[in-house]
């Protein structure tokens, strides 16, 4: 038995919740940028010159800056659906992948065998996500009356969109995960010189931002999940 409908009234708040801690987060991320582009063009623009580790400063910069502008017309626009908000989300994980990979390849004297291997990780990863992130599912709102039509972005998850899109999240976790115990195999087997140095600043950083990471990645994995445990529950009690 197909778990009971959402009330127009329901989507329509959590809608709006939703758009509300957008607001929120898309404000910190600009304001954050305005505190540091000072920065940015005295420690780059007048002194980069072209190259990967330059190009690839800009497109993680901007992409994360000028990308969310589509995704802002979705939340307070009325749009025929797209999938630029999944594509760009799995777009910008795939540049974070790259950028961390070439660190750990750097760490490891550019071993051929390293990057390979990790270059098939991250394509195995990120092919699952992409096939799983297209699968036809049916929407929670294809129940919803014509009526009661959804302004702004509606991100309201059946249990199979939940199992779907908790998968983009996983494998982004197993690529980190897994960046990082090579980054901490390769401080111990360099201890007795990680008393200051480069090794020191991205074992440091890697492990701060590895934290952050899974926090985050939990939270995310949890709430894609929750509609699924949700349906799950409601059919054992319908039994």
């Amino acid at each position: 038995m197909a778990p009971a409908s959402f009330s127009p009234v329901t989507l329509a708040s959590s809608i709006r919740l939703n758009n509300s801690l957008a607001v929120v987060a898309l404000t910190l991320l600009y304001y954050d940028y305005s505190l540091t582009f000072s920065r940015e063009v005295d420690h780059f623009w007048k002194r980069a010159r072209l190259s990967w580790a330059s190009t690839l400063f800009v497109i993680n910069r901007y992409t994360g800056l000028l990308g969310p502008i589509p995704v802002v017309l979705e939340y307070f626009v009325q749009l025929s659906p797209e999938r630029y908000h999944q594509y760009y989300a799995i777009l910008s994980q795939v540049i974070v992948g790259v950028i961390l990979i070439l660190r750990t390849w750097a760490l490891y004297n550019r071993s051929r065998y390293m990057l390979v291997a990790l270059a098939v990780l991250g394509l195995v990863l990120a092919t699952g996500t992409v096939i799983a992130g297209n699968v036809k599912t049916k929407t929670v709102t294809e129940n919803v009356s014509s009526e009661h039509s959804v302004f702004g972005c509606d991100l309201s998850l059946s249990s199979e969109q939940g199992l779907r899109s908790a998968i983009g999240w996983i494998a982004m976790l197993c690529l980190d995960t897994t960046i990082f115990m090579l980054t901490l195999i390769k401080t111990v087997h360099m201890r007795h010189t990680l008393n200051q140095g480069l090794l020191l600043v991205l074992f440091r950083d890697g492990a701060i931002y590895y934290g952050i990471l899974v926090v985050a990645s939990i939270a995310n994995i949890l709430t894609f999940l929750a509609p699924n445990v949700r349906h799950q529950s409601y059919e054992a009690n319908s039994e």
